[in-house]
Formats: structure tokens, sequence, C-alpha cells
């Protein structure tokens, strides 16, 4: 039996089978999607290594903190690595400060590791292809086996319950390289952002801003583009039924989300000025997290324009370009990052986080666009999920194996919709405690363990056939999810189900049946609910239409996350429906 890999949360991982294509692996927040053979192709040099030295310098424009890690070459993947490898990755402690990014992926001491590299003499911010996906750490038991941990996790990787022995991942890939080698396909060269991209009115690195005077701070404005609500429907009501009950972990985990060097609130951000491309989208996202802790951040009337990391300003930095990150840090943007939070941390406390974005890929605040199989990126989703790096919270698959959703995760393009999960909520008011609300977000899929990486499994909700008839029926094959973001009890809710002609929108819906489901749902619970047999219309009109779920809760303070659509577009050609590809049904005339 031959060994292959393949791609999941955002990690390789071992899997004995025998031709299996790599599925796609996640979109990343900060890295594009790559399958195991597009890490392969990226990589100049895969290597097993043990950390010699770690030594914590300054840049020579003394912008940024780096660490130099010394490497001792075991083995050779792919490359012709020297027998000594120095390693610049960005962060590390120095002089009383400490510093990091979140594409950062720091190496511990005398630790054994499998990398993927990039070029060793083009020095960028991301020097580990994909960040975090392109390192595996060896993990010694008390039995003397020795496994492999994804980063810098403590607990080994595990294939349909087993763990993987390092031995075993590094036999793999060394087979995987060899067959990209010797039978190249061309999807093993993933999308590249344009080298010629034209420049966009990214706010330049200008040291003199951190002098600019500042009128006082107030409210981010809050996002007007919420999907009118469906009317009330009170007939077609039945009785919807739970997969298992609401539950918060499977497994007893030692913790959820995490938080690391928490800053003290208000957090002011020096946002981007009124008529910049994505402008105020920045401030929608922030008034969002304040939905959940109140003026967690805040914004300048009168923003600058500028960008200084290191004076004690948090700046969203907007697109800044290989020439402008080479001037602030010395090193250009990875060749697949996306987007990049830089943070300082004093005496335990996040003193400064900027955020910038790489203007070589496209982005988009429209959403039917950015949960699109192809195209542009969601600025929404990614600012997002950046301001939750911003305020310290951190990647939960860092340390822990996760079963549940979350804006921190790395999830696919589908998913990538602009959305705070109960993990996210509740970490915001335990942080920053003071507000109650009565709250419920739907999703149009759930979230489960994945026996094959620490990060979720995504299982999208679709219809069980994608063409029928006026006057048929279907069902929807998986559950949808309903998690409490709130701190009181969610009692007995009521989704209703429609048929519309847009992706997020109820104009023109057609109100297929409600279900009201018998549970008391907790703060910081999630529940699975199916959907029963759903009857299509008489009269409903031949067509393209999309399944889309609405929560039913007059008292539900932040009514924005109250929908959900299936996330996938119809197929006119498509006769049934399949997992990834459903998520529309198409009318025909009988």
């Amino acid at each position: 039996m031959s060994t292959t890999f393949r791609s999941l949360g955002g990690l390789l991982v071992l899997a004995a089978a025998i031709g299996v294509s790599s599925p796609p692996s996640p979109a990343l927040a900060h890295s594009i999607p790559m399958t195991d053979r597009q890490m392969v192709h990226e990589s100049a040099h895969i290597v097993v290594a043990v950390v010699e030295g770690e030594s914590a310098r300054w840049n020579p424009r003394h912008t940024l903190i780096f660490t130099d890690y010394t490497l001792r070459i075991e083995d050779r993947l792919k490359g012709e690595a020297p027998e000594r490898v120095t390693l610049s990755v960005p962060g590390g402690t120095l002089d009383g400060e400490t510093q990091g990014t979140c594409v950062s992926t720091p190496l511990a001491k005398g630790g054994r590791y499998l990398l993927f590299l990039g070029d060793l003499a083009r020095p960028t911010l991301a020097p580990v292809t994909g960040a975090g996906q392109g390192a595996f750490r060896e993990i010694v038991a008390a039995d003397g086996k020795r496994y492999a941990g994804a980063g810098g996790a403590n607990s080994p990787l595990e294939v349909q319950g087993r763990p993987v022995e390092f031995q075993d991942l590094v036999a793999g890939v060394r087979a995987l390289v060899e067959e990209v080698r010797l039978h190249p396909e061309p999807a093993d060269a993933p999308v590249k952002g344009m080298n010629g991209a034209s420049h966009l009115p990214a706010k330049e690195y200008d040291p003199s801003g951190a002098a600019e005077k500042r009128l006082s701070p107030g409210l981010p404005a809050q996002d007007p583009a919420v999907a009118a609500p469906p009317p009330p429907w009170t007939d077609r009501t039945e009785a919807g039924a739970l997969m298992g009950s609401p539950f918060r972990s499977g497994p007893e985990l030692a913790e959820d989300y995490v938080v690391q060097n928490r800053p003290p609130a208000p957090i002011t951000i020096n946002n981007f000025p009124a008529g910049f491309s994505f402008a105020p989208y920045d401030q929608y996202q922030m008034a969002y997290w304040n939905v959940y802790a109140k003026n967690l951040f805040r914004v300048y009337t009168n923003p600058t324009g500028t960008w200084a990391f290191g004076n004690g300003v948090f700046d969203l930095t907007g697109f800044p370009d290989n020439d402008a990150m080479l001037r602030q840090f010395g090193a250009t943007w990875g060749a697949t990052t996306l987007g990049i939070t830089y943070y300082r941390v004093q005496s335990g406390k996040i003193i400064e986080a900027d955020v910038a974005f790489n203007p070589a890929y496209s982005w988009t605040v429209d959403d039917r666009t950015a949960t699109a199989p192809t195209g542009a990126y969601s600025f929404k989703h990614a600012m997002l999920h950046e301001l939750g790096h911003v305020w310290g919270l951190k990647h939960p698959w860092e340390t822990q194996n996760v079963w549940w959703d979350s804006v921190m995760n790395y999830s696919a393009r589908q998913f990538n919709l602009a959305r705070l999960w109960t993990d996210d909520s509740t970490a915001a008011r335990k942080a920053f405690p003071g507000i109650s609300i009565r709250d419920g977000a739907i999703g149009a899929y759930s979230t489960q363990d994945s026996t094959a990486s620490n990060n979720a499994t995504y299982v999208p909700s679709y219809p069980s056939v994608g063409t029928l008839q006026p006057g048929s029926s279907f069902s929807i094959v998986n559950p949808i999810k309903l998690e409490n973001t709130g701190s009181v009890n969610l009692v007995n809710p009521t989704i209703e189900v429609y048929l519309t002609p847009q992706l997020y929108s109820f104009t023109g819906s057609i109100f297929l049946k409600s279900f009201k489901y018998t549970v008391t749902i907790k703060p910081f619970q999630t529940a699975r609910l199916t959907i029963g047999t759903l009857p299509v219309p008489q009269s409903l009109p031949a067509g393209n239409y999309f399944i889309a779920y609405f929560y039913r809760d007059a008292k539900d303070r932040y009514q924005a996350n109250n929908s959900a659509w299936d996330l996938f577009y119809p197929n006119s050609a498509r006769t049934s429906a399949a997992p990834g590809e459903a998520g529309g049904i198409t009318v025909v005339a009988p």
C-alpha cells in the first residue's frame, strides 16, 4: 500500500490510500489555499532539521524584531540545503518587548522538525511555506515513540484515530516529492498574486504620521446593509428534530478560545480615511466585535492615512506593496500570504497591533463573489479575523484539537462570510465584560471534529436533488446549526426555510416551511438542526433558486446573523446533488 497525503484544515496530514487525489486545503485568512502537491511545488527546500540555536535581533531599520534559528539539516527531501541554515522568522523578545505576527512560525530550540521552506536567499515575512501549514514538530511520547505534531502543538496529528509517527510523515512526504517531480500537473502551481498589479491606494509607511494630531476618537460606523428579513409566517410549521443534544464539546477540551496579551479597551485604531477603497467596511467589522464587547474598538474621526509600526498606534495599513514592506521591515510579502497582523507586547499587554493586506491579490466586499469557488477574497472576513488578533485572540487550533466554528479558524471559501460565532463572542465578553445580549447566529452547515487535523471539518447542508419540478418535494442533506452567541438561553427556536432567486437577499423569496425545535440552547452552546421534507409550490416559476434559512426571534438583539444560505451555486446541468457542489436547485417546467 502506497502512502499519499491530503490537505485538511490547513495542515498536511498522513493518509494511507491508493490513487486518491488531494482535495484543496481551506482558504486561509493569511495564506492562499494550497493542496499537498502545491505545498511541495512551492517549497524550494523540504528538510528534516534540528533547531540548534536561536537569537533575537532588530532588523536594520529597528522596526521589527526577528528571531534567527540555526538549523542543522539531517535529511533533504527536496532541494540542496547546506548542512546548516539560518532561518529568519519575524517576531521574538528583545529589550523588554515581544513582537510577532500572525504568520510567524516560531520554533523550539532543540526541537526536530519537518519543514517546507521557500527560497533561503530571499527574505520574506513568511519563510515557512504557507506559514503554519509547513512546519511539523517531532513529539516524543512517554513510551518513547516519536509522533508528528502540527506547528507548535504538543499533541500528535491523528488519522482515523491513530497518531501519526514522525518517520511515517517524512516517508510519505518523500514519496510525494518524487511523485510531483516525475508526474507534474498544471494544478501543482497555486494561483499567485500579480507582480505587476496596479498599486491600490494603500496607506504608505510614513514615520511623520506618529506626530500628527488627531481629533477625539468615536465609535465605528455600523453596517447598514443587513438583509431585510422576510415577512413573518404562522402556518406550515412543524416540529423540528435535533441531531444530538446542544453541546460545546465532544471530549472535554483543555481550552476553547485562546486569548493572549489582551490590551486594555477601548482600542482606538487609525482607521481607513474617507474615500479609501474599502472604507468604511473596516469600521463595520469593528462595530460587529463591539456588539459583544462594549466599546472594544473606537476609530479616529480624523485618521492620518499613515503607517509607522513601533509608534504605539494601532494602524490599519491598507495594502502596502513589496517596496513598502521592504522599506518598513526589510522583507517582502510571502508568495502566498494574503494578510498579516503585527503586534508588540510589553508587560504582558498588546500595546500596538497593525494590520496589512497583500495588494497582489484581488479583494472584494461582495459576499457573492467572496464565497464563490474562485475569484476575489473576502475583505470583510479577513478584516474580522485580523481584528480578533488585534485584541489578542489566537487561532484555537494552534494549541488544541478543534471541532467548533470560529472566525479565527481556517475554513474554505464558501464559509468565509464575515460572521462571529459563539467561540468568538464568548471570548470577547469574557475578556471585556459588561454586555448582556440575547443573540443567536445561524449557519447553513455544521462543524465537527476532523480525524486528520487540529482544525474543524466543515460539513455543508445541501438539497437532496439538484433539479425538480413544481409540486414535488425534496429534503436537506446534513444539519444546519444555531449557535447561542449571546448571554441568555434560547428556548424553542423557530427556523424558516425559503427559496430565493438571489444569494443573501430575501427579495422575491418563496416560503416553504418553518420548523420549531423543542430545545434550550444555553450560552456558548451549538445545536445541530435537521431540516425535514420541503414542498415545492405548484405555482413556482422555472429557474434557479437558493435555499435560505431565517431564525425568527423578535427579541434577538443582532438580526444581521439571523439568516443563512446554502453556499454553493446551482448547476442546471446537474441531475443530482453531491457533497461540496450543492446549495441551490433548478426548477424545470413539467
